[in-house]
C-alpha cells in the first residue's frame, strides 16, 4: 500500500520497485522539479515455500 492506495504488482520484485518509483516521480512532480529529494521507504515481507502443518498433541 502506497499512500493509502494499492499499487498494481508486476511479475518481479524490480517491476514493482520500477512502480513505485514511476508512481512518487507523478505523485511528486512539482517537488521534484523544484529540487527537492524524495525518498521512499519500503517494508517487504513474503513467504517462501509452504508451512508446514503441525497435529495438536
Amino acid at each position: 500500500m502506497a499512500l493509502g492506495r494499492y499499487l498494481h504488482t508486476g511479475k518481479t520484485l524490480d517491476d514493482l520497485i520500477e512502480q513505485i518509483n514511476d508512481a512518487a516521480e507523478l505523485h511528486f512532480a512539482e517537488d521534484i522539479e523544484a529540487g527537492e529529494q524524495i525518498t521512499i521507504v519500503s517494508l517487504t515481507e513474503f513467504q517462501v515455500g509452504s508451512v508446514a502443518k503441525i497435529s495438536g498433541c
